[in-house]
């Protein structure tokens, strides 16, 4: 196993993700509104999942040393502990808090927000990982879109006027028409591409994931 096997794995289910916009949104049978604002909660509620459970998997096989998409060597101090002190050192370097005296997380539901690009600076710098530099410069490349996403995701889950106010703030980014729900937003257009914002999603964090696994 290599590194690339999981941007491969983030490529496809993204890809997948998009087609089903494709089939669900934008056909020309288009659902209800209620429908609708479902679907698209859901189907951000997906990608954002599927770019942090990559940002996870990337760190962490490359703290066990699964060598780089280009056969590179990888690991840190720490490649021989198991899986949940891996974790916990995460957990950790997420909240600013000392890494001495690992030990094992307590669950799942204390790790991180892997795919959080305020966050995944700390947590890759916290390991000492031999490609920490090619995993930075890879993530960084979905570094805003990730966070414009994490923002409609919340907001998604938790529509409340504060969420929605700050989904509409993103409006300077991007060609917007008015919304309603903070997932009407992945129908935006981002200027330079022209591309539909979901579509641009795909596309840098696909590019991205390839680019932290070289």
């Amino acid at each position: 196993m290599a590194l690339d096997v999981l941007s491969r794995q983030l490529e496809r289910r993204l890809t997948a993700i998009q087609g089903a916009i494709d089939r669900s949104l934008v056909a020309p049978a288009a659902p209800g509104k209620l429908e609708r604002w479902a679907m698209q909660e859901g189907f951000v509620s997906q990608a954002w999942q599927a770019w942090g459970h990559f940002c996870r998997e990337v760190i962490i096989a490359s703290a066990q040393g699964i060598p780089t998409a280009s056969n590179q060597p990888t690991g840190c101090p720490h490649s021989a502990r198991p899986l949940d002190e891996l974790a916990w050192i995460g957990m950790r370097a997420a909240n600013n808090e000392s890494i001495v005296g690992i030990k094992a997380i307590k669950s799942r539901k204390s790790e991180p927000t892997w795919g959080d690009a305020s966050k995944y600076p700390k947590i890759v710098q916290a390991y000492g990982l031999a490609n920490e530099q090619t995993i930075l410069s890879g993530l960084s490349i979905a570094g805003r879109i990730s966070t414009h996403m994490q923002m409609i995701r919340n907001a998604s889950a938790h529509a409340d006027p504060d969420n929605i106010a700050g989904v509409r703030s993103l409006a300077t980014f991007y060609q917007v028409t008015a919304i309603k729900m903070p997932g009407d937003a992945i129908f935006w257009i981002e200027p330079n591409t022209g591309q539909f914002l979901y579509r641009f999603w795909t596309t840098r964090m696909i590019a991205a994931a390839k680019q932290a696994v070289q």
